[in-house]
């Protein structure tokens, strides 16, 4: 069967569709990394560093992202189902992942918080309105960390995986940006998130 299509066969859409290994002009791979800035509390000082290159849609629904492969040409996605329940203790091998940030509860994420019997209801609606619970905020860091790992970031290892700073684009809708900024209340929601260093 014939498809015509309009996708021009050089663009970033088509090499995605037909699974190809993405490469700029010069036929290298795409940027990852880019120089970054950022404080070091050990050194008290301020040292340069590469940022990782991620893209976040943060839905109601889900949790969407994307970014390149640590060692391929092409493009890893995620998608996390908005769900979040305090873990119970489990056997080995049950395998379900348990997380933990800095000192919070153990809690399950997406999928398997679902199946909990004491899922929990996250925030919906607006940035302002979701980003300020500490429990929406712990599941987006898990979730980045499930994209870290599908991007091939992680190690066999099951002790310290390293720490990544990340460059985040983070999806906003429409009605949060005005003018190429963002409102006051969202500014204020988003910067504890961007600010975790």
């Amino acid at each position: 069967m014939f498809t015509e299509t309009t996708v021009h066969p050089d663009s970033l859409l088509a090499h995605l569709g037909h699974s190809e290994p993405l490469t700029n002009t010069s036929l290298k791979d795409p940027v990852r990394q880019i120089p970054f800035v950022r404080w070091d509390a050990s050194s008290g000082r301020k040292i340069e560093t590469k940022a990782t290159i991620v893209s976040v849609d943060n839905g109601n629904d889900a949790f969407k992202g994307a970014m390149l492969h640590a060692h391929a040409p092409r493009f890893c996605t995620k998608r996390l189902i908005t769900a979040y329940a305090p873990a119970r203790k489990l056997g080995a091998g049950d395998g379900i992942t348990t997380w933990q940030v800095n000192g919070s509860e153990p809690f399950w994420i997406g999928d398997d918080a679902l199946l909990a019997t004491k899922a929990e209801s996250l925030p919906i609606g607006m940035t302002e309105e979701r980003l300020p619970d500490e429990r929406y905020r712990r599941y987006l860091f898990a979730c980045l960390v499930e994209l870290l790992l599908e991007a091939g970031y992680g190690t066999l290892s099951r002790e310290f995986q390293g720490e990544h700073d990340l460059f985040l684009s983070f999806g906003l809708p429409n009605e949060e940006v005005r003018h190429g900024n963002v409102s006051e209340v969202v500014r204020q929601a988003l910067t504890p998130l961007l600010k975790t260093a």
